[in-house]
């Protein structure tokens, strides 16, 4: 899954407020939770168990919405200046996987397990710097949404979270 940014169009806007029946309410719900900010492993984690993907597509082929890579917009903010010669790339720097997956976790954590748990993982998320820390923070995350009884959340969010690291 890419780290996809979606927005509304202004045809999506006018949908929501006019309610034309050109879309399920499945694929209602999912474009109002479409901000411009939130990532498309945000959106798979929010609404687990359902086809998160295949609503995006539809509602993007309907010009409901239009999507956008945050790479590559970041990209094409950098100005290049100096030689032109190739040089071995910087090593990657993953601050923002980790914070995507920081919003994945605590958005799933406030629809499913509230207050306290949020405030403990705000706490321990903030002190992780690399993905191998994060790690445990995951597995007590996702075990905790187990035991609460909400299984489609934690395999979801863990999937969600699996994604955003998986070009790393």
């Amino acid at each position: 899954m890419d780290e996809l940014i979606y927005t509304k169009t202004s045809a999506g806007v006018q949908e929501l407020q006019t309610r034309s029946g050109a879309i399920g309410q499945k694929e209602r719900q999912l474009l109002f939770m479409i901000d411009g900010q939130r990532s498309s492993a945000m959106l798979v984690a929010m609404l687990p168990g359902q086809e998160v993907l295949a609503n995006l597509k539809k509602l993007l082929d309907a010009g409901f919405i239009s999507r956008s890579n945050h790479q590559q917009q970041v990209l094409e903010q950098i100005q290049f200046s100096g030689p032109t010669t190739i040089a071995p790339p910087p090593p990657r720097n993953n601050s923002f996987q980790l914070n995507e997956a920081r919003k994945v976790i605590l958005s799933v954590t406030h629809e499913f397990l509230g207050q306290n748990w949020e405030d403990k993982l705000a706490i321990m998320l903030s002190s992780v710097r690399s993905s191998e820390e994060l790690k445990p923070i995951v597995e007590e995350w996702a075990n905790a949404l187990r035991r609460s009884g909400h299984r489609g959340a934690a395999y979801n969010g863990e999937q969600a979270i699996e994604a955003i690291f998986k070009n790393q």
